[in-house]
């Protein structure tokens, strides 16, 4: 398998390459799955706007999610792995 690194720009200007984009996706699940623990720590000023940090996170992921889909059927892989996009989406 090729790996081609394709370098994406971040909103603080900082280029990640395809395999750093995948360790950063690693560790905010990382993240957020430790946060459930940690809830209680939260301020209560606090809570507002950490919801709205992970309702951005969220809508970022339905779009990749999205976009992500549209591309491996745009190659084909969608038809060729499961015969529907829907079942190829819900392996």
């Amino acid at each position: 398998m090729v790996t081609v690194s394709v370098p994406v720009m971040d909103n603080n200007g900082t280029t990640f390459d395809l395999d750093q984009c995948r360790a950063a996706i690693r560790a905010a699940t990382t993240a957020i799955t430790e946060l459930m623990g940690l809830l209680w720590q939260v301020e209560d000023a606090e809570l507002g706007p950490l919801l709205g940090t992970l309702d951005q996170l969220a809508a970022l992921a339905e779009g990749a999610r999205a976009a992500l889909i549209r591309e491996a059927e745009s190659r084909g892989e969608t038809l060729r792995v499961a015969g529907r996009v829907d079942v190829w989406v819900g392996r």
